[in-house]
This record gives C-alpha cells, structure tokens and sequence, in this order.
C-alpha cells in the first residue's frame, strides 16, 4: 500500500483539522471538499477493506471522518493475539444508550485473573459523539475471563441505531495487589533526624493544604538513601528524616508506567484519628521509568512517638501487551 502518498495529501491540510491528543480525541469538521479528496485518494490507492485495516490510514481516515472510517471497517468480533482472546460478548441498546459486554480470555496461561486492568490503554471509535466508559464486572477463573462492560451514551439524546463500534485494548495488568493501612516499621532514630534534602528534582506532580504549585516544586524533598529501609516488591521506603521542622517520609515506586504502581502513606495518633500529609511531592528517577513520592507532614519532632505511620499500596507483577481489536454492529433493541 502507498501510505506515503496518503501522506504527502495530508500535509497539504492545515494541521487544525488534524488535532488529536493522547487521552482525547478533539473533532473539527473539516471542509467537505478537503475530507472528499483525501478519501477518494485512499479509495485509488487501495480497497476500503484494506484502508480501514492499515491502523495508521485508518486513524487519518477517522480524524477526518469518523462515520465514514467506521463504516469501511470490517465486522471482527474476536481478535487473537499474544495467546489472549478479546471478544464481542454480547450488545444492548437503549435509545440513547449502548452497553457492550466484552470478554478478554487467557488460552496459554495464566495472565488474567480478577485484577485485570485494562490501564486506561484501550480505545473507543464511534461515528457519534457522545461518552464512554468501561470497566471490569466479573472475572471467571474456570475459563480464565475476565469480562468488561462498555458503556455508551449519545450527547444528543438520539436514538443510538445502525453503528459499528470499534474497541482496542493495547495492554493490560494483572496480579494486582491492593494493600491497605501496613503499618511502617521504622528505626527510632530515623525518625528523630535530620535528613539530607534537595530542591532540584524532576518534579512530576503534587499537592499542598493551603499551597499552590509553584510552592510545592519548590519545596526541598529528601535525597534517598543508598539502600531502602523497606522493600515491599514494586515499592520501597527509601528516606525518613526531618528538614525545616517538618516530617519527610519517601516512598519509590517502581515502573509506574508499565505497572501503575501507586501509594499514600498516612498517620495515626494514640486515639486512632487519621492524620493526612500537608504536602505531597512526586519526582522521577534519573532513567524516568520509576516515582518517587515525598509525604511532609506538620507534626512536632518532639511528639512523633505519639504516631504511628501507615502505608497504602497498590502493587502490580504483570504487564501483557496486545494490541486487541473487535469491530461490532449495535443492533437495534
């Protein structure tokens, strides 16, 4: 196929018809002379069936017009690949809205189980606008299934009927462990103190009681330790100590794009009350694969045995990459 000359056609579109972000898909109506010429040059250069299939022309094709792009493509209701099934499970229409059911099946291992999270990689094409969701409602562990449900609603209101669907999963997680309130055993002395700290760190976001964000990047964090006081497997503690009069308490978690490895760490008083940080600081490591995540608390040094510290975790040991795809009618109700 002559991608290339479909291409060079495209740079001849201003690039404001062609905005499409990573998260979200902003749809301009491009002039209807402008979305005829460049489908007519895809349908001279190949068949439709091809072109909806070829992922990159298909998302030109989308990004200028959704109804067409999805009309060219072809009915799949199953996909394989990478020994994982995803299938079209079942479709119900209510007037304006649409659930789909959608079943991920492990035919080699034992990759899915009921932590499967699809991790905000899938996709969902329609002709229409209107909102989508999807998420995990069951998990089968006879026939290894995981099962999905995708919910569609039309912005207009109208009635949702004659629609192909299109839904890609690229990746998703399993093993997922969810642990809540561990208590944190730390070394006496760590706690009372004072830790070496830097200000100049690869600030990936935070938070602060009372505080804007230039404040928090410019708040110092602690320099981790050369060896972590606490390895959990996908999180460690790897700094304690006191700077400015505050308590620093530094977390790592690993991988975080590739496992959504992700935590808080709190404080509890002699009376069991929950004492939340006043500043949360998250920075990357030096290779930007991994997070760490500061909690500053506003205690006394002088009473800091009067708490006990705390630590939520959500911990993942799997990643199974894809991609997925199923193309399905919604049939009328």
């Amino acid at each position: 196929m002559k991608t290339d000359m479909i291409l060079d056609a495209m740079n001849e579109i201003d690039d404001e018809f062609l905005i499409i972000s990573e998260k979200k898909r902003r749809r301009f109506s491009p002039k209807p002379l402008i979305i005829a010429a460049t489908i007519a040059l895809i349908f001279t250069i190949t068949t439709p069936v091809l072109a909806a299939e070829n992922e990159m022309v298909y998302n030109i094709m989308y990004a200028l017009s959704p109804e067409i792009a999805q009309k060219m493509k072809p009915v799949r209701m199953q996909d394989e690949n990478n020994g994982i099934v995803m299938e079209v499970i079942s479709t119900d229409v209510h007037d304006s809205e649409a659930e789909i059911y959608i079943g991920l099946t492990d035919i080699e291992g034992d990759r899915i189980d009921e932590t499967a999270d699809l991790f905000d990689s899938y996709s969902i094409n329609r002709p229409f606008d209107s909102a989508a969701t999807c998420k995990r409602i069951s998990y089968d562990e006879q026939n290894k299934t995981a099962t999905f449900l995708v919910h569609i609603s039309q912005w207009n209101g109208e009635k949702i009927q004659g629609s192909k669907i299109t839904f890609t999963v690229n990746e998703f997680l399993s093993g997922k462990q969810n642990i809540e309130a561990l208590p944190l055993e730390i070394d006496e002395n760590l706690l009372k103190n004072q830790a070496k700290a830097q200000k100049y760190v690869r600030f990936r976001g935070g938070g602060g009681i009372g505080i804007d964000i230039e404040e928090v990047k410019d708040t110092p964090c602690l320099v981790p330790f050369d060896m972590p006081i606490t390895d959990f497997g996908g999180a460690s503690l790897t700094a304690v100590g006191w700077h400015n009069g505050r308590l620093h308490i530094q977390m790592y978690y690993e991988d975080i794009l590739n496992t959504d490895n992700h935590g808080s760490v709190h404080l509890r008083d002699t009376d069991g009350n929950v004492i939340n940080c006043a500043v949360n600081i998250a920075f990357w490591d030096k290779n930007k694969i991994g997070s760490y995540e500061e909690y500053i608390f506003d205690i006394t040094q002088e009473n800091v045995d009067d708490y006990e510290i705390f630590a939520d975790m959500v911990l993942c040991s799997n990643l199974t990459e894809g991609p997925w795809q199923v193309t399905f009618p919604l049939e009328k109700e």
